[in-house]
């Protein structure tokens, strides 16, 4: 593409025509200045005058890239989930590989106000997957343990543009039908294995909940079916101690639960409130029945609708 500049320098007036991507990578810029440090035409004072416009739009480039990704991380924090997937969008288009995870991981776990969208957090991870950064092979084996899931839904919702949307961030034909897909199925399981075991091996929350949840779930060998849903549980939890939201809300389903964890109301309320400040909202139901049923917590039906009412405004579509 081509970048016209227009620079009045001290006794010079040029036109500088520089055959330029206009590229998100702050390296062009500093190679640009490099390259005119050469120029001829320029004098001393003009090279310089040029290198530091060059280099200070290099730091301001920087400086609004850090700001934007710190602000997504902030709102997501806050539940401001929209606002959040508006600023990491933002520091993604000025070159922040980082905030591709995160407004990743929002798109395939959904959150208070954003839809899921499967197919295009597959795209902001891929490429980073394939270069081995730790947190994008973490999404990348989440995607692969509830693709199967979305397509079922995409199926049985009779919703053809949302399975050729799904087929293609599969990278397969079209014509592919449900029933492939299901025979694929322990494939991307076994794919999930892989990436979750390289990613949590590197300590990202995402790959160490992928692999809790595998681990939790894995049935095939009856006598240690136990020893690995306790070695899952230690993964989530610690994942959920990162502050991950999808581990946190976990954590408090197993609190419920008696098998593996004792019974406890309070420490389940706990992780679902941690969860539901980032917006997430089947931990936002889950307050809202604790609420209306008395679970752990007084009777309380006044909360219970506040709750519900947030829960529904947020895209809520299930009610246990």
């Amino acid at each position: 593409m081509l970048k016209i500049i227009n620079i009045d320098l001290p006794n010079n007036n040029i036109l500088v025509i520089v055959m330029l991507p206009i590229c998100k990578y702050y390296g062009c810029w500093r190679w640009l200045a490099i390259l005119l440090s050469f120029e001829p035409n320029l004098s001393a004072r003009g090279k310089r005058h040029f290198k530091m416009l060059i280099l200070g739009r290099v730091h301001s480039t920087r400086v609004a890239c850090i700001q934007a990704a710190n602000d997504g991380i902030r709102q997501y924090a806050s539940s401001q989930c929209f606002s959040a997937v508006c600023s990491l969008n933002f520091a993604i288009s000025l070159g922040d590989d980082s905030s591709r995870a995160t407004l990743a991981w929002i798109l395939m776990a959904g959150c208070e106000g954003v839809p899921k969208d499967f197919v295009r957090a597959r795209h902001l991870i891929k490429n980073n997957a394939e270069k081995n950064f730790h947190d994008s092979m973490g999404l990348l084996a989440f995607y692969y343990i509830h693709i199967g899931h979305e397509v079922f839904k995409a199926h049985f919702n009779h919703d053809s543009a949302k399975m050729a949307r799904l087929l293609g961030s599969l990278e397969l034909p079209t014509e592919t039908t449900y029933k492939e897909i299901e025979d694929r199925v322990p494939l991307f399981r076994q794919q999930a294995l892989v990436l979750a075991s390289q990613s949590a091996a590197k300590n990202s929350k995402y790959g160490l909940f992928v692999l809790g949840i595998l681990k939790s779930r894995d049935k095939s060998h009856e006598d240690e079916s136990h020893e690995n849903a306790i070695i899952g549980l230690n993964l989530i939890k610690r994942a959920a101690e990162m502050g991950l939201d999808a581990a946190q809300y976990e954590m408090g389903c197993k609190c419920f639960q008696t098998r593996h964890l004792k019974q406890d109301y309070a420490a389940a309320l706990h992780y679902f409130n941690l969860a539901a400040d980032q917006g997430h909202l089947q931990s936002i139901v889950k307050i809202y029945l604790a609420h209306k049923h008395g679970r752990g917590i007084p009777k309380d039906i006044t909360k219970a609708e506040n709750w519900k009412i947030r829960a529904q405004k947020g895209g809520a579509d299930s009610w246990h």
